[in-house]
């Protein structure tokens, strides 16, 4: 729960380049591309892109904004739709819902999602792994992510409908990440359903991460759920004590974040003074960059400034 500090992400380039191995076919799209080869050279338009990909496959979208007329229907398992690391990262937004699949093993890295007034999940999948993506609602009737199984690393979720739930799933693990759903007071972050998906049990791991909802910030809300938290920030969970339901909570998590909006910006940062920067567990949980690519603790990056300082003008050439 580092507050970012905008550093480039080697992480992240290494991550891309194990994805987009020798066995598999990168696909380009760019905001403007018409072309039909989905090459680097000519690009194509981004339905385009995600038609022709097979499972293995690569969608490297291009910077700029992606305004669907349709969702993407995704019918290939092991689809990545991926920005490129470093760079502005791509806006894709709509009026209603942007991704749906109902195969496995859809992974998102370095992009921007949004849906205007939705009435199915924005992002809805068998199973998906959004990687260092910011996916957000501004109004509308439905969740953000429905998925049977979650992996959301280094993302940013953010709920304005009136759903009640940010993210519905069975099984997830979520790290280094911030959910928000603000809508109404009955609204929560997350919410595990294991009957929804026909999951059983259903188990979530949540770790340095940053959970706020309306009157909870996590539902349980049936029998059948394994729910761990720690090293986080959250306020309550309902279901917690009800027959079937297990929660292991731990004794690292901490009090609600100070969070600033910075002007022009569609992440949410932690404001100095807040009790969750440095409160995460390192090397466990986490990846070793956040967000926007900086190093997970602060003090490291404190440390290289007092350092350069030491040494004069100069010290990074």
């Amino acid at each position: 729960m580092a507050r970012p500090t905008g550093f480039a992400a080697a992480v992240s380039c290494l991550t891309l380049a194990l994805v987009s191995s020798a066995s598999a076919t990168t696909y380009y799209a760019t905001p403007t591309g018409s072309a039909s080869a989905c090459s680097q050279a000519e690009p194509c338009d981004l339905p385009t892109a995600v038609g022709v990909a097979v499972t293995g496959d690569v969608v490297s979208v291009g910077s700029g904004t992606y305004t669907l007329a349709d969702t993407l229907w995704i019918d290939q398992s092991g689809i990545t739709i991926a920005g490129t690391p470093g760079a502005e990262r791509p806006v894709i937004e709509s009026a209603g819902q942007v991704i749906y699949t109902p195969q496995d093993d859809l992974r998102l890295r370095d992009l921007r999602i949004s849906a205007a007034a939705p009435v199915s999940p924005i992002i809805r999948a068998a199973s998906a792994t959004p990687d260092k993506v910011d996916i957000a609602t501004t109004s509308g009737s439905y969740q953000v992510i429905s998925a049977r199984d979650l992996t959301l690393r280094d993302s940013v979720v953010r709920s304005a409908t009136q759903g009640g739930v940010a993210i519905v799933t069975a099984n997830a693990t979520i790290v280094g990440s911030t959910i928000i759903a603000n809508a109404h007071s009955a609204s929560r972050a997350i919410g595990i359903a294991r009957s929804y998906f026909g999951e059983s049990p259903a188990v979530t791991r949540i770790g340095n991460s940053i959970l706020i909802g309306g009157t909870h910030s996590i539902e349980a809300a049936e029998t059948g759920v394994d729910l761990s938290i720690d090293y986080s920030s959250y306020t309550t969970i309902l279901g917690d004590g009800a027959p079937g339901v297990t929660t292991h909570v731990g004794t690292h998590n901490v009090g609600a974040p100070l969070l600033v909006d910075l002007p022009g910006r569609t992440d949410i940062r932690q404001a100095d003074g807040s009790p969750t920067i440095n409160a995460g567990k390192p090397g466990e949980l986490t990846t070793g960059s956040d967000y926007e690519g900086g190093p997970r603790l602060l003090a490291i990056v404190e440390l290289i400034q007092t350092l350069c300082l030491a040494l004069g003008p100069g010290a990074l050439a």
